[in-house]
């Protein structure tokens, strides 16, 4: 009865509506408040997700930036959660979800755009920035499975299928290998046959009885460590280790007899 109230009111401004919105409102959130901005856009990508709009490459340009300007949210909040294990659990709660809920909606941002890349190859404008999208895509399913194992929660099928699936897609394309700077000031470059393998050997040595603190020690370890492993199609007994099967729902597992799969990578440590 009080829509009159309303009457000529405009609607609120949608924040991640075009690139120029976005700049306009990341420089808008209550710096101050980290954990406050932090939300703010984790309620904006879930919003950006649910909307069926077309995939255009300034949609794309809009959740690149982003996340290119959030992740030093991202990162405090993490630290946060990783120097207080005293905290209370209503505070820890709060931490966790709010970092997962970023990894999670980030991800499945880019799996959305990736999916519809290779729907329209020919079509899609998008093709430039697949190799980056990727990557950062592979690296935060990594993230969603590291956060998980912090809880102990163990990864559904569906989300090691849709990972295995992103790393073959990689290889279908052949960029793989290919070395980007994942992010402004970045340290390091790396791949998305890095990240997957990051991710792999990560779930391979977390036996469920580490701390975060612990798994977030091997997780830094493995970013070096990654590097120096490599996939390879034949299985070779001599120098192999773990294998991983493209087609499965879990993650790599120990070698105990030859297995010959065309959908089967497997991988050594000695180096």
């Amino acid at each position: 009865m009080f829509d009159f109230f309303s009457f000529g009111r405009k609607a609120p401004a949608d924040p991640l509506a075009s690139l120029k919105a976005v700049t306009a409102w990341m420089n808008q959130l209550p710096l101050g408040d980290v954990y406050a901005a932090h939300e703010k856009v984790v309620a904006a990508l879930i919003e950006f997700n649910e909307k069926q709009e077309p995939f255009s490459k300034d949609r794309l340009d809009v959740l690149m930036h982003l996340d290119e300007h959030a992740r030093e949210m991202q990162h405090t909040l993490c630290q946060q959660y990783l120097r207080n294990p005293r905290m209370s659990k209503v505070i820890e709660s709060r931490l966790w979800n709010a970092v997962h809920a970023y990894y999670w909606e980030m991800t499945r941002g880019y799996h959305a755009f990736i999916m519809d890349y290779v729907s329209h190859p020919t079509s899609s404008n998008i093709r430039q920035h697949i190799p980056l999208i990727t990557t950062r895509a592979i690296h935060d399913f990594a993230r969603v499975f590291k956060w998980r194992s912090f809880r102990y929660e163990k990864v559904e099928d569906r989300l090691w299928k849709r990972l295995h699936n992103l790393y073959h897609f990689a290889e279908f394309e052949r960029f793989e290998h290919e070395q980007l700077t994942p992010y402004a000031g970045a340290e390091a470059s790396t791949c998305c046959a890095d990240e997957y393998i990051h991710a792999l050997m990560l779930e391979t040595v977390n036996t469920g009885a580490f701390y975060p603190k612990q798994i977030e020690s091997l997780d830094f370890w493995l970013v070096k460590w990654a590097r120096l492993m490599r996939f390879d199609k034949e299985l070779d007994d001599a120098r192999h280790v773990y294998f991983v099967n493209l087609q499965e729902g879990h993650g790599a597992k120990r070698i105990r007899k030859a297995e010959g799969d065309e959908n089967c990578r497997y991988w050594g440590t000695g180096n």
